[in-house]
This record gives structure tokens, sequence and C-alpha cells, in this order.
């Protein structure tokens, strides 16, 4: 758990300087870019409840993931969550280059921002009703939420 908080750390650390890349390599349109920074806040503070609800009723419990009661309800879109967050990170540095106008470019930006975060709200929703629900002691908790806290700042 306490890796797995690092490396989620890490990776969205690095999402900070992505506008600056995209504003100065790519020449993306600034004021675009910075819309949908602030525009993507409210979008998943709107969607992580209801990926969480969804994954309370086992909506992600299909397919491969059938058998609850081997999967549980919370490893099945935390597994989802990588491919969605794989593609965007993979989409952001494919194909704006080649995209002429500023404005284009911005587009690409927001779309990749907003696939992200709906990658990370997936994650986020799983691991964190999941950890509840693996730990049910306070004292894990506590214990396996300082190391996350400690190593997150690492």
């Amino acid at each position: 758990v306490p890796l797995a908080s690092f490396a989620q750390a890490f990776a969205i650390s690095s999402v900070a300087f992505i506008p600056n890349i995209y504003i100065s390599l790519f020449r993306g349109d600034a004021r675009f870019i910075g819309l949908a920074n602030i525009v993507v806040v409210p979008f998943d503070i709107a969607i992580n409840p209801w990926i969480g609800r969804l994954s309370d009723v086992g909506f992600f419990n299909g397919g491969f993931f059938r058998d609850v009661h081997s999967w549980g309800r919370r490893a099945p879109l935390m597994l989802l969550s990588v491919p969605v967050c794989m593609f965007s990170c993979v989409l952001f540095w494919i194909g704006p280059e080649s995209l002429q106008s500023p404005l284009a470019v911005a587009l690409w930006y927001a779309t990749m921002r907003f696939i992200l975060t709906l990658g990370t709200a997936m994650f986020e929703a799983a691991f964190q009703s999941g950890f509840t629900e693996l730990f049910p002691a306070k004292t894990e908790r506590v214990s396996l939420g300082l190391s996350k806290f400690f190593l997150g700042l690492v």
C-alpha cells in the first residue's frame, strides 16, 4: 500500500509540469490550458463519489471480474483504472507535436487531462474504500496511513 501511494504521488506530481511543456514546447493556447486545469477540479469532485457508488453496487463486476467473491467490489475498478491512466499518459506525448493550431493543442491537452482525472478518480475510489474494508481496525489504518503519507512526501 505505501509503495503504491509513492508511485501515485510521483505520477500525480509530474502532471503539474505538463501544462508548461504544452505551452512552451507544443505552443498550446495558455488560456485554454489554464481553463482546462480549473474545470478539471469540479469534474474530479463530481465524478469521484459517483464512481465510488458504482463500485459499491458492483457495476464493474462484469466479464472477467464477474465472481464477486474472488475479485471483490474494489479490485475490478482499480484494475480498470490502470489502462485508462496509461492511455492518457501515453497520448499526452503522442500527437500534440503534429497539431498546428494552438487551440487544437490545448484541446488535446484538455481531453487527455480529463481522461487522466477519470483514471485517477477510479483508482482513488477503489483504493480509499478498499483500504477501510481491508483494514477494519483503526490502529492498522492509522499505521498504514502514516506510512502512506510519509512515502508520499518522499
